[in-house]
């Protein structure tokens, strides 16, 4: 009898991976990751944060606020991933902009 038992293979969309991913989106900036509901939103979990200022969050806290520049360390499936990268690091519009410009 075999001791080993197989399980069916993930399909390559479903396995998790770890990404790296800069704030720079003053809306998601100066929020916990509580508030923004990062899990139930966009599907990833923050596992590390490394602050601008050399300082390494490991498992940081649902009450850590996050900060222009911090280099967060997600889970998540690529999809997600990719979705929540778009949203976080989008550039702020430049608010010198003329309205009808």
């Amino acid at each position: 009898m075999d001791a080993v038992q197989r399980e069916p293979a993930m399909p390559p969309q479903s396995v998790p991976e770890v990404r790296q991913v800069t704030v720079s989106n003053s809306s998601f900036a100066g929020r916990s990751i509580r508030d923004l509901q990062l899990r139930e939103k966009y599907g990833v979990t923050v596992v590390a944060i490394r602050r601008t200022r050399g300082e390494s969050l490991v498992n940081p806290a649902a009450a850590t606020v996050l900060e222009l520049g911090d280099k967060l360390r997600v889970l998540g499936r690529s999809d997600e991933i990719d979705t929540f990268t778009q949203l976080v690091a989008a550039q702020d519009p430049v608010l010198s902009q003329t309205p009808g410009s």
